[in-house]
Formats: C-alpha cells, sequence, structure tokens
C-alpha cells in the first residue's frame, strides 16, 4: 500500500504464511512467519530523503530447531524467531548538466538477522548482535539509466565494547 503525495511517497506492506508444506516429517508445519515493512521517501529541492524498516517474525520455531540440535549435521543452522532490518539515507543532487548528474549520499543501516530463537537450549549462543553500517558516497549518472557508484562503509557490531570496535577495510564499488 503507498500513499502519494507532492514530492513524497509514503508506504507499508505486510505477509505472513506457513512455512511448512503439510510434509508429514517437517516439524515446522505449524510455524508462520509474519513480514511486515514501512517505507518513505521525500523530494524537495535537490534532496532525496528515503527511509525503511521491516521486521520479520517466525512462530513455533522451537519444535523445528530441537530436531536440527538433536539431528547428525554439525553446526545446524537454526531458524530465528525475530530478525529486522532498516535504513535511513539522505542524498543531494549536487551537480547536473545535460547529460550528467552527480550526488552525494549518506546512508545509515542496522539489522540482525538472528535476534531471537525462542526457547531454544542454549539460544544466547546463537543471538547475533545488532548490525551497524555508516556508508558515504557518491553516485554519478550518466544519461538514462547508467550511473557510476564509489562509497566507504563503516561497519559496528554491537558485540564489542566500543573500544573494541571491529571494522572493516576501505571498499570502493
Amino acid at each position: 500500500m503507498n500513499w502519494r503525495g507532492p514530492g513524497s511517497l509514503l508506504g507499508a506492506s505486510v505477509f505472513t504464511g506457513n512455512i511448512g508444506q503439510r510434509t508429514p516429517d517437517f516439524l515446522g508445519n505449524d510455524s508462520r512467519v509474519l513480514l511486515w515493512e514501512l517505507h518513505g521517501r521525500y523530494e524537495i529541492g535537490g534532496w532525496d530523503l528515503a527511509a525503511e524498516y521491516a521486521r520479520g517474525t517466525i512462530s513455533n520455531t522451537e519444535a523445528l530447531n530441537a530436531s536440527f540440535a538433536a539431528g547428525s549435521v554439525v553446526n545446524p543452522t537454526f531458524v530465528p524467531s525475530l530478525f529486522f532490518g532498516g535504513y535511513a539515507q539522505a542524498a543531494y543532487r549536487f551537480w547536473q548538466g545535460r547529460y550528467f548528474r552527480l550526488t552525494p549520499f549518506a546512508r545509515y543501516e542496522i539489522l540482525n538477522t538472528a535476534a531471537a530463537f525462542g526457547s531454544l537450549p542454549g539460544q544466547s549462543a546463537f543471538v547475533r548482535p545488532d548490525e551497524h553500517l555508516w556508508t558515504l558516497g557518491t553516485s554519478f549518472f550518466i544519461g538514462e539509466g547508467v550511473v557510476l557508484k564509489a562509497d566507504y562503509r563503516h561497519y559496528r557490531n554491537d558485540q564489542f565494547p566500543r573500544r573494541y570496535r571491529r571494522h572493516s577495510p576501505r571498499e570502493i564499488r
């Protein structure tokens, strides 16, 4: 569902459904996934502001994960009961010619693909910390539909105190 106004777009969506296919041996047949998201964009002058947040839950993961833990697979991948992520971005049309446009941007993201696991024994070993990502970059638009991008990314993981942050190497894409 979207709403459009002068220079703006606001929207949301929701999905829910079973994760099992009613397979007789699958212990996740009673599990449901619920996904929802909110998004928005606002353009004024040379500014382009955008944001999105998404969250998902999976119910009844306990039986499914217990079967994985009891199986013969070493270090199985468990199914989380909660995951989320989002971003906020600001871009500015710095320069525009007839066929070219230069747009620097800054973006902040937060995500966690394994925020909770229900009542899994020893669950604290599997819960992942929130990940934070700052991106500074620029987009160079060439004509219609072609863009060259360069950016710098700074990663931070909430698992470590601030003085022990892990930083990624600088990255150019």
